[in-house]
């Protein structure tokens, strides 16, 4: 119970702005309505009980609260990071991250699916590109264009520095192929339409070598250390 429970120490009851709720997990998203009942309360996942039809009619007749005026968004602990009109108060607040909202039109990052997995280096996480496609599951609070940004670092399974590419596609956008030549952050104009977007990130290079010297077969084209959003 405690891990749910400690997002009243970093929420206070009866917060003058509403909070926004954006946790997928069915356990999480339920404990943290309940614990933040005294607080108006934005729903942006229905998650669990709440989502089944008998139940859904009941909580539709709740007083709506608008989440373009809330101060804090509450999302899954670990899938959270600084983006364009949202910054991070709490990453571990239990089994939650809380952030807060610096302007109505917010984006952030819920999660990454990538088939090479996810690494940890310190006290952040990164993702190797190159098998197929990685999926950036993005929230956005309003329809708009906007500048992606990735920090990239050029991976080990083509030779030296040799340019890579990498193709860039939403359901706003047409794909774009971005061309890689160096250790750095990328930008790339993307729309956003307002709720769930997908973001899909496809290199295009094949691996000069079935394995690297030390016997990872992985495709390692691109390393993926950050995600961001810029006006």
């Amino acid at each position: 119970m405690q891990p749910y429970e400690m997002i009243r120490t970093v929420v206070p009851a009866g917060a003058a702005h509403p909070i926004a709720l954006l946790a997928d997990d069915d356990v999480a998203n339920a404990w943290a309505v309940y614990f933040l009942r005294e607080n108006p309360l934005a729903l942006l996942r229905v998650r669990h009980y709440m989502a089944q039809p008998y139940t859904r009619n009941f909580m539709d007749r709740a007083e709506r609260t608008d989440p373009r005026q809330a101060e804090f968004v509450i999302t899954d602990q670990g899938q959270c990071a600084d983006n364009a009109g949202i910054r991070v108060v709490q990453p571990e607040a239990g089994k939650y991250c809380v952030l807060q909202a610096l302007k109505p039109d917010w984006s952030l990052v819920l999660r990454i699916d990538n088939p090479n997995g996810r690494e940890r280096a310190s006290d952040s996480f990164f993702y190797w590109l190159g098998r197929g496609n990685t999926v950036l599951h993005v929230f956005s609070m309003t329809e708009k264009t906007t500048q992606l940004r990735l920090d990239l670092m050029l991976g080990p399974s083509l030779p030296g520095n040799a340019p890579r590419t990498l193709q860039v596609a939403s359901a706003g956008d047409p794909p774009q192929a971005v061309r890689v030549e160096r250790d750095g952050p990328v930008a790339i104009r993307i729309h956003l339409r307002a709720g769930d977007n997908q973001i899909v990130l496809t290199p295009l290079d094949k691996p000069s070598a079935p394995a690297l010297p030390n016997g990872d077969d992985r495709p390692l084209i691109l390393r993926l250390n950050a995600v961001s959003f810029e006006p």
